[in-house]
C-alpha cells in the first residue's frame, strides 16, 4: 500500500493484518497539505504558533470530548505537521489506560 507524500507515493508502514481499532496507544503525524509550514514557525528551539497552529492546538485538545474512546497522551504542534500519542481506550478496559501524566 502506498500513501501520497510531498514527493509522490511511498510506503505504507502500517501492519496489513494489525487491527488499529484494538485498545493501545498510537503514534501519530498528520501533516499540513503539502508540507507546508501553516502552523507556525521556529524561533531557535521553540514553535511559535501561527492564528491556524493555535486552532490546531485547540482542535486536538477537543478530541476526548468528542470521541469517547480516545484519550491524549503527548503531543506538539510543529510548523507543518503535528505528532502525538494517543490512546484508544474501550469502557472495560481499564488495565489499558495511559498512566496519569500530572497534567
Amino acid at each position: 500500500m502506498t500513501t501520497p507524500g510531498p514527493h509522490g507515493h511511498r510506503r505504507s508502514i502500517r501492519l496489513p493484518a494489525y487491527d488499529y481499532s484494538t485498545s493501545g496507544a498510537y503514534f501519530v503525524t498528520i501533516a499540513a497539505h503539502q508540507q507546508r509550514a501553516l502552523f507556525g514557525r521556529m524561533s531557535g528551539l521553540r514553535v511559535e504558533l501561527s492564528t491556524l497552529g493555535t486552532l490546531v492546538r485547540e482542535e486536538w485538545l477537543m478530541t476526548p470530548k468528542l470521541r469517547q474512546h480516545v484519550e491524549l497522551d503527548q503531543f506538539v504542534v510543529m510548523p507543518n505537521h503535528l505528532h502525538a500519542i494517543l490512546w484508544l481506550v474501550q469502557p472495560d478496559d481499564s488495565s489499558d489506560s495511559p498512566p496519569t501524566l500530572g497534567r
